[in-house]
């Protein structure tokens, strides 16, 4: 089957699937190095682990180029699908005890800015 009926066939819903002429597709799939820069076919951004669990499971079952991306400095890239992890973007403070849960889709700047914002003056000390 080619690369572009296997693409057609992942398990995930329409608003789940960025194609080169969306808007989003420039920064969902730059790199920081130029030659990493695979021009993915399309970019996968499941919203929910369900979405995210059937469409690892359908691409590792398929011979297509695909990687996984979530923050930072993003150098992973495929020729096929390039899965984005930008809308697990979870962030939660808790006063009490003083933890904040962050989702995989958060970059640093946006965790800083938050703990900005919810505790004036603390940074992050350690993760797990």
């Amino acid at each position: 089957m080619s690369p572009h009926k296997l693409i057609a066939e992942i398990p995930l819903s329409s608003s789940e699937i960025i194609y080169p002429d969306s808007p989003l597709y420039e920064s969902e799939s730059c790199t920081w190095a130029a030659q990493k820069d695979l021009k993915p076919n399309i970019i996968a951004r499941p919203c929910t682990p369900s979405s995210l669990a059937s469409s690892l499971s359908f691409l590792s079952n398929s011979n297509l180029d695909w990687a996984v991306r979530s923050t930072g400095v993003g150098s992973s890239s495929a020729s096929d699908v390039l899965i984005s992890l930008s809308a697990f973007d979870k962030f939660e403070y808790n006063a009490e005890d003083q933890t904040v849960v962050i989702g995989a889709g958060q970059t640093w700047g946006e965790v800083d800015r938050k703990i900005e914002e919810n505790a004036p003056g603390h940074a992050v000390q350690r993760v797990k």
